[in-house]
């Protein structure tokens, strides 16, 4: 495509319009675009001819009984349909016609693993569905040993004939003689339980003491605590207990199935005595957990604040004429024993400042009224602190309040910690001293 690409922009500049201008984007983008199209629609065209002669060759073995050849074609066909070369619209119009003319050749041989996709394909699409279904059923019925193939396959079965007891039994029979108790395992014994069939025992027996150790409320729990209490566990009171709580979910969340009429069926047989002793036991035995103490520690914390906070609300007149009288006093405070102490008015001349040296003030704040800057220099001058306002420039709009001139930058730092410390000064920056 790039090779393509920079070739129709070579006869365009070179040969076709040789000095014009063009938008070499999107030239490139048409020109792939054009060979994207043009190489679809000639590689469908391609797979559509393939297609054609595969089948006709599909069709020719099947009719001279040529096994191998036919299956050959077959497998072609099946990587046809998958490496993309055919469209959509083509694969979704054969693949139930090649499924009809090819079922009798699958259903001749069961014992492939492809022919069995393509039966339960079928299935799945509704060709010859019964005629399928048996194929496999019969298939599954004569293995000797579970595989992870076969319990794929019997599960969708299940899932296209949920009543299928055969299948079940089966199933069952396998999980059991090999002793499993894995999640797929629980699946089919759960269904079994269901049906109360012969081997209701063996599954109790298998899976009781365990579930019964680890107090499962799940369905597959629950079909086999009822079954124990049928065949002679009904005195254990572990049980009895599990049952009783399995039975509560049912009815919280109004549950009203098979599963739940067997087990509110026991329920209803308990004494009012035995739950009452029941729930004590459950609560004792929650409020000896470190989780429910913590959980309990912090629903206190969480009460004593709210209480708190509500008598705020009731009395937060109250609070706030205190938290106002302290901080008057405070201020009143500072401006009447912090005034910086007074020169006396003695004819002494003043030494004559140098002209060279630089100082360093405070700024305080930049304000844009001249009413509020004077009211709020007017404020730190009552605190005891020379203060001195710049005028805005031509091109300025905010008047400057600043504090003290101080021979250097670390005489200026000191006392703005020192203003910041007692809280006269909440923020503020050092800057050159300006008349």
């Amino acid at each position: 495509m790039p090779l393509a690409a920079y070739s129709w922009l070579w006869l365009l500049h070179e040969v076709i319009s040789s000095g014009a201008a063009f938008d070499d984007k999107f030239v490139i983008f048409v020109v792939w675009i054009l060979l994207f199209v043009i190489a679809s629609f000639m590689l469908s065209r391609f797979g559509a001819k393939r297609f054609a002669f595969l089948e006709e060759a599909g069709r020719e073995a099947i009719t001279k009984n040529r096994a191998e050849q036919a299956e050959e074609v077959l497998t072609r066909l099946q990587n046809l349909f998958a490496n993309g070369l055919l469209a959509n619209s083509f694969q979704q119009k054969n693949k139930r016609r090649l499924l009809r003319q090819y079922f009798s050749f699958y259903a001749a041989h069961p014992e492939k693993a492809q022919s069995r996709e393509q039966i339960l394909e079928a299935v799945r699409e509704n060709i010859c569905a019964e005629e399928g279904y048996e194929i496999l059923k019969n298939y599954i019925l004569q293995q000797p040993a579970l595989t992870l193939p076969t319990i794929d396959l019997v599960e969708e079965l299940l899932e296209y004939e949920p009543d299928d007891g055969d299948l079940l039994a089966f199933m069952t029979r396998q999980y059991l003689q090999e002793r499993q108790t894995h999640f797929r395992a629980e699946h089919i014994f759960s269904q079994y339980l269901s049906r109360n069939g012969t081997m209701v025992k063996e599954i109790v027996s298998l899976c009781f003491n365990r579930l019964l150790h680890l107090r499962r409320h799940d369905d597959f729990a629950a079909w086999c605590y009822v079954r124990a209490f049928q065949h002679g566990e009904e005195r254990n009171s572990v049980l009895r207990q599990l049952l009783h709580e399995i039975h509560q979910r049912f009815q919280r969340v109004g549950r009203h199935d098979t599963l739940a009429k067997a087990v509110t069926t026991i329920a209803t047989e308990f004494a009012p005595e035995e739950i009452a002793d029941w729930a004590m036991a459950r609560q004792e035995k929650q409020t000896q957990s470190l989780r429910f103490r913590a959980e309990r520690i912090l629903f206190y914390l969480q009460q004593n604040f709210l209480e708190l906070y509500s008598r705020w609300r009731e009395r937060r007149a109250w609070v706030y004429g205190i938290a106002s009288a302290i901080i008057v006093l405070g201020v009143s405070y500072f401006g009447l024993f912090n005034k910086p102490a007074k020169v006396t008015n003695q004819a002494i001349s003043a030494p004559p400042e140098d002209s060279t040296q630089v100082y360093y003030a405070l700024q305080v704040g930049a304000i844009r009224s001249l009413k509020t800057t004077e009211r709020e220099a007017e404020q730190w001058r009552r605190r005891g602190l020379e203060v001195h306002v710049l005028k805005p420039g031509p091109s300025q709009r905010w008047h400057r309040i600043r504090i003290g001139k101080y021979q250097n930058k670390q005489a200026a730092q000191i006392a703005a910690d020192s203003l910041k410390a007692i809280g006269i000064v909440r923020d503020c920056f050092i800057t050159e001293y300006e008349k």
